[in-house]
């Protein structure tokens, strides 16, 4: 499992959205025990509200059906409540929570139907 961007790089798991030659987002991910985890979405600030978030997410969505999995899942910090309502609309679904070293995580996971 990729632990920092540059591995994560290397190994594939990033997909990057860009205008020309400026990346303005990107999305790391792969799979864990048959479902695929999201590791980081990120867009620029100045492109938010723009479906570039959705885009990638719906990105990962299709290499999980690609793949066979049935759920992607990932976490959130729990203060980032924009994160929470972003996610819970695109068809998360809050799954957990936990303290990890000061920050409440949340976990979502979207699960798909078997076609």
């Amino acid at each position: 499992m990729p632990d920092d961007l540059e591995s994560q790089i290397i190994e594939g798991s990033v997909r990057l959205i860009c205008n020309g030659t400026q990346v303005l987002g990107y999305i790391s991910f792969w799979p864990v025990a048959h479902q695929m985890f999201i590791d980081t979405l990120a867009v620029l600030p100045t492109h938010h509200r723009q479906g570039l978030g959705s885009k990638l997410l719906a990105f990962a969505d299709m290499e999980t059906l690609r793949l066979g999995f049935k759920a992607v899942t990932l976490f959130t910090k729990a203060r980032m409540t924009g994160n929470s309502q972003f996610y819970q609309r695109r068809g998360y679904r809050e799954t957990g929570r936990c303290d990890d070293d000061g920050f409440c995580r949340v976990f979502y996971t979207k699960t798909f139907q078997p076609r």
